[in-house]
């Protein structure tokens, strides 16, 4: 349908357009029946190091400031708590980025149609 339309409404260039548009359109449905489940787990696979990264070093400074809120040495347990909190934002931002890049992995290869 679309190939007609562009190829009507633009006299000489529409028909290459048209081709072309219809070139596009078969590799996208190609793509969308091979890469639908493999692009959700590569998308998991790359978003996972960072995000796991981020939460070791989360978790290391929350213990580090625990220990040394331990030993009794108040400024450095507020320092490592708050780059506890740095972490924690840092972590979330990760998290909310990994989030969007899978939803508009899936929106992109649910919006082609076969």
């Amino acid at each position: 349908m679309t190939r007609a339309a562009i190829a009507t409404s633009v006299p000489i260039v529409g028909g290459i357009l048209s081709e072309a548009s219809e070139t596009v359109l078969a590799g996208a449905s190609l793509l969308k029946g091979s890469i639908g489940v493999f692009g959700m787990l590569g998308v998991l696979a790359v978003c996972a190091y960072p995000f796991l990264q981020l939460a070791v070093q989360y978790l290391l400074y929350q213990a580090a400031a625990f220990f040394a809120s331990a030993i009794g040495n108040r400024p450095l347990s507020d320092l490592l708590r708050a780059l506890a909190g740095a972490f924690a934002l840092i972590l979330g931002m990760v998290g909310a980025c990994a989030l969007v890049l899978l939803i508009s992995v899936f929106a992109s290869v649910a919006a082609v149609t076969p």
